[in-house]
């Protein structure tokens, strides 16, 4: 008689250990979150910026073998002579990297049987991707689609292919790094440099020597062994006494002998834009708005003639200013 009530107690069991069991199974497994890049960390760092946060001016690269970390650009100084060289002699801003980063995003469309680059907006079929790499011996892009396809075209245009592999360039970066971490940028050795009591006029000839021969230099580097005069080489030469004229009669005179001429540069390219805009505005004040081009319909010649005085009134004129008693002085003869 004892073992129906067994049975029926194996059975309740059974029941609320599969209860507890089956909503287990069936629920998703969890998965772990995708940890944050850490930072770099050394010396240097190389490989593609893939990511950037302007206002924490923070920079995720993506190194050779698929793994990514941080990178710091911030700069902490505040000199506004320190700020200026810093950005013409090559500070990395974030505005730039997120513009080059914007420059390799776009569209393609499929004809069948090849990819082409094409305006997003015009074309409502086309696929966006992001351009990864450049191929100068094929003269062909890859680029991953939103799936992660990978797809290989090129672009028509010249002007967008030059866009698109000079975004690239920016983007392939190999950056020295401080004792902290973060970027070393040029702002920051020249606020040194100029703490251990180099003029900021000295240091811009330096730079400038170092700039304007870097291309020409590496070409030659590249054929025949020739070395490249680094800043840091050049300031070294300075501080061990060597005059700044031996310094031009080595590597050459720059073009920019100072903070003036930088700044001039500067704010040329800031304002080139304006300047032009001006060009026009004064254009249109010539003549008091008429401009003798043609442009203008409503000018004449005539118009003009009759604005002014009569040639005999003005030598009346003359005459009488310089006539006394009503003699004439110097030779001038009254009509």
């Amino acid at each position: 008689m004892r073992k129906p009530y067994r049975y029926t107690a194996f059975l309740l069991i059974l029941a609320v250990t599969l209860a507890s069991i089956i909503p287990a199974m069936a629920a998703p497994l969890a998965q772990d979150p995708v940890p944050e890049p850490l930072p770099c960390g050394g010396a240097s760092v190389a490989g593609t910026v893939v990511a950037v946060d302007p206002a924490t001016g923070t920079v995720t690269v993506q190194l050779s073998d698929g793994t990514q970390c941080t990178v710091n650009i911030t700069v902490d100084e505040s000199h506004p002579i320190v700020l200026l060289l810093g950005k013409y002699f090559g500070d990395v801003s974030a505005d730039n990297l997120e513009e080059a980063l914007n420059d390799t995003q776009g569209c393609v469309s499929f004809d069948g049987t090849a990819y082409s680059w094409v305006d997003c907006e015009t074309v409502p079929e086309s696929e966006q991707v992001k351009v990864i790499s450049y191929d100068p011996v094929t003269n062909t892009f890859t680029a991953l689609k939103e799936d992660g396809t990978s797809i290989t075209f090129s672009i028509e245009d010249p002007e967008a292919a030059g866009i698109v592999k000079g975004a690239l360039e920016a983007l392939a970066i190999d950056w020295a790094l401080s004792g902290d971490g973060d970027l070393a940028q040029v702002s920051e050795q020249i606020a040194a440099y100029h703490e251990d009591g180099m003029g900021f006029g000295v240091l811009v000839k330096l730079y400038a020597i170092a700039q304007e021969h870097a291309e020409d230099c590496l070409t030659a580097a590249a054929e025949d062994g020739t070395t490249c005069p680094t800043v840091e080489e050049l300031v070294a030469l300075f501080q061990s006494g060597v005059g700044m004229g031996q310094i031009f009669k080595e590597y050459g005179k720059p073009d920019k002998l100072g903070v003036g001429h930088v700044r001039q540069e500067v704010n040329d390219k800031t304002t080139g834009k304006d300047k032009d805009k001006d060009k026009d505005k004064n254009k249109d004040k010539t003549n008091n708005g008429k401009d003798k081009s043609g442009d203008n319909q409503n000018w004449s010649p005539s118009k003009d003639k009759k604005d002014k005085p009569p040639k005999e009134d003005k030598l009346k004129g003359n005459c009488n200013a310089v006539s006394k008693n009503g003699k004439p002085k110097n030779g001038v003869t009254c009509p």
